[in-house]
């Protein structure tokens, strides 16, 4: 679709019509539109930014998560825990923009990669976050070791899982054993 009428008109937009046209940006999806949305999250209207940010995520890519992670980094408190909550909802599809933002020459990206990948709990994480904490030099140490905590804490729980579930396979099992012997008439030694 021809997204450039759409484009002109947000440059000049009241603030419904630049949150309906950000909205359509991002359900049509056209990377040709991310240099514009990238400018939305300078926009001074805390609306219009939160729209652009969940319509770069729609569109995905790492240009588009690089400016999101970002906006994250300059933010105010007031949209940050929006911003990150929109990064992990769509960052599962976009976990390898985020893992090459890790590598990103600006540290504040850097940090904010390292905090998205742990709480992703994607064990590819696990290998670019060490090398993280590996670099001394990178400012996203203290993130990177603290997504690796989470990324440990989200292993210890998925094992936990695996093992109940294998456990209540096995007694299923079990019992279907029994049941087949029964049903052969032996009986149990």
């Amino acid at each position: 679709p021809a997204i450039e009428p759409m484009l002109e008109l947000l440059e000049e937009a009241d603030e419904a019509t630049a949150v309906d046209c950000v909205y359509l940006l991002g359900e049509i999806r056209d990377r040709r539109a991310v240099p514009a949305l990238v400018r939305r999250l300078e926009d001074p209207r805390d609306k219009v930014r939160m729209y652009a940010v969940t319509a770069l995520l729609e569109i995905g890519g790492p240009r588009a998560v690089e400016a999101v992670l970002a906006r994250l980094a300059r933010e105010g408190k007031g949209l940050q825990g929006f911003i990150v909550e929109c990064l992990l909802r769509y960052g599962r599809d976009a976990w390898e923009p985020v893992a090459q933002n890790l590598r990103s020459p600006d540290p504040r990206v850097r940090r904010e990669a390292a905090y998205l990948l742990g709480g992703l709990g994607d064990p590819r994480s696990v290998e670019l976050l060490v090398e993280a904490l590996r670099d001394r030099r990178r400012d996203g140490d203290r993130r990177a070791a603290g997504a690796v905590d989470r990324l440990q804490v989200v292993h210890r729980e998925l094992a936990r899982h695996l093992r109940v579930h294998e456990q209540a396979h096995a007694g299923a099992g079990a019992r279907a054993e029994r049941t087949s012997r029964d049903a052969r008439g032996e009986r149990d030694l």
